[in-house]
């Protein structure tokens, strides 16, 4: 009775031992399923942030080259002001010029004609 006892204790632990290494490779096989999809996520999380930092790098350099671009054209369109302002400033000048020389022909002839 004692050995029936026995040997059905035995029969249980070994029934139980079996039940937890089944348990225990089926636990570990999900781990290891589940570390590898988390790395694949990790990876895929870690390629799509070197994609985001170089889109950020490229729409930086974008805004910098427009910026250049900008000023330079705002530059430009500055000097090209500045230049038509001199050009219409040396207009008049010659206007006022030709006008004293004109005025001075005139009392010249006036002059000379003061003499007669």
């Amino acid at each position: 009775d004692v050995t029936n006892e026995r040997n059905s204790l035995v029969a249980q632990r070994d029934a139980l031992e079996t039940q937890w290494h089944v348990e225990r490779d089926a636990l570990d096989h999900e781990r290891d399923v589940l570390e590898r999809q988390l790395q694949g996520e990790r990876d895929a999380l870690v390629e799509q942030n070197k994609d985001l930092s170089s889109s950020a790098l490229h729409h930086l350099e974008w805004i910098e080259t427009e910026y250049k671009t900008h000023m330079q054209e705002t530059r430009d369109e500055k000097i090209k002001w500045q230049a038509e302002q001199w050009k219409r400033h040396l207009q008049r000048l010659k206007l006022i010029t030709k006008s004293l020389v004109f005025e001075t022909f005139v009392q010249n002839v006036a002059f000379l004609d003061s003499l007669r």
